[in-house]
């Protein structure tokens, strides 16, 4: 048995007790309408709950897929961060969970592409209450937590947004997960 500690910053601290929440996974998510999701074509591959990941790319010629060697056992909770200045009104949001380990497989254990679930959150009317500086641009925060955002896996998937009304399409939402290792 072995603990792996990968640090991103020369000052970062071991010092944690237990089995401690580590942000796994960061990455900005773009809204699409109904009909630019269907332009779009197949839904991106985003979600994984596996490192290094074998749907990885990164365009600067540095690999970064690979066999997953560490899971994350506990994903704890994700946080939401929408891109807009101010909403007049109400605005409802669709995620769309496909290819998931979760649902988007056989009993042969192969991915059925066809398979999506979703949930559907509703961002709150507001503006920005800060007139100078950094408190001008608030963006609202929503945490997911116990639910199904969290806890599904799509290391062979991904995760979609979709504008359920005509105000979000063209945003994007900064997605944060949390869990332990």
């Amino acid at each position: 048995m072995a603990t792996l500690l990968v640090f991103q910053s020369p000052d970062a601290d071991v010092g944690w007790v237990g089995s401690a929440e580590v942000v796994f996974h960061r990455t900005r998510l773009f809204v699409y309408s109904a009909a630019g999701l269907t332009a779009a074509g197949a839904a991106p591959k985003n979600w994984p709950l596996r490192f290094p990941w074998p749907q990885a790319a990164r365009g600067n010629g540095y690999p970064q897929s690979g066999q997953p060697s560490i899971s994350i056992g506990d994903p704890t909770r994700v946080e939401l961060r929408l891109r807009s200045a101010s909403l007049a009104a109400p605005a409802t949001m669709r995620m769309l969970f496909h290819e998931s380990n979760d649902f988007g497989l056989d009993s042969a254990g192969t991915v059925i592409a066809t398979d999506v679930g979703f949930i559907e959150h509703t961002w709150p009317a507001y503006v920005a209450s800060g007139v100078v500086g950094n408190l001008a641009t608030q963006l609202p925060v929503m945490e997911l937590t116990g639910g199904p955002a969290n806890r599904l896996a799509c290391d062979d998937g991904g995760v979609a947004l979709q504008d359920m009304g005509a105000t979000l399409a063209g945003l994007f939402v900064d997605v944060t997960r949390y869990g332990r290792i």
